[in-house]
């Protein structure tokens, strides 16, 4: 795979990086640099109530220890707790959660190393405006309609990375308000909008101001000046 590629695939990290897939809190390789936790133990589905608390105790006290790990893909839906407990990794660059009902994002303010964050399916999250406060090199939020300001995410002015998508496969597209509020991502390299709409059909004036600007996915139909 040449750099130009791998610059290109902002939101594809699994084709970058090599993760090892875990599944059990005992698995010799949880501490890797690359981590994927599919299921929090491979008889999730069938243990019963007491034996889930049991394995969510034994998680609960080796993750904050894992200090070789520096990118990790949660597959399996998470509580609030759980996501408080996963932000206390030391040298976490890059945190991947594709199914939660927290509605609290600010325990990721204790990740400093953090660049990249993805967020998907946060079927309860209303507020994003903590991770304003990040210098996030990239940023996917996918599939969590309830968020109120993605408006916010204009204040991220290191983004380079930016997904911002709804159901890709319902389909179901996010309506944004508006692109106006993100005219001051100047670093900004690749917008991503293809399960997405824009209500402001004007403000797609706005991508001129990225002057870095060097891919733009979109599949709505944009107005024909515009273009």
């Amino acid at each position: 795979m040449n750099d130009r590629y791998k610059n290109d695939e902002f939101f594809s990290p699994e084709h970058i990086y090599d993760y090892e897939n875990i599944q059990q809190y005992d698995n010799p390789k949880i501490n890797s640099k690359n981590i994927r936790i599919a299921s929090l133990s491979f008889l999730w589905h069938v243990a019963g109530k007491k034996e889930k608390e049991r394995v969510k105790g034994e998680w609960i006290k080796i993750i904050p220890n894992l200090n070789k790990v520096k990118r990790i893909s949660i597959a399996c839906g998470i509580n609030q707790d759980f996501l408080d407990i996963f932000c206390q990794l030391p040298n976490l660059t890059d945190l991947i959660i594709e199914s939660s009902k927290a509605t609290d994002l600010n325990p990721i303010l204790k990740l400093k190393k953090i660049k990249r964050l993805e967020l998907e399916r946060f079927t309860q999250l209303k507020d994003i405006s903590p991770i304003t406060k990040i210098e996030l090199t990239h940023l996917r939020i996918e599939n969590s309609f309830k968020v109120e300001n993605y408006e916010k995410i204009g204040q991220i002015t290191s983004l380079i990375g930016l997904s911002l998508n709804g159901d890709t496969f319902a389909p179901k597209n996010l309506r944004l308000k508006s692109l106006k509020p993100y005219e001051n991502l100047k670093k900004l390299k690749h917008l991503d909008l293809n399960s997405a709409s824009i209500i402001d059909k004007n403000s797609y004036i706005s991508l001129l101001e990225l002057k870095d600007l060097v891919r733009f996915d979109i599949l709505v139909i944009v107005p024909k000046e515009i273009k």
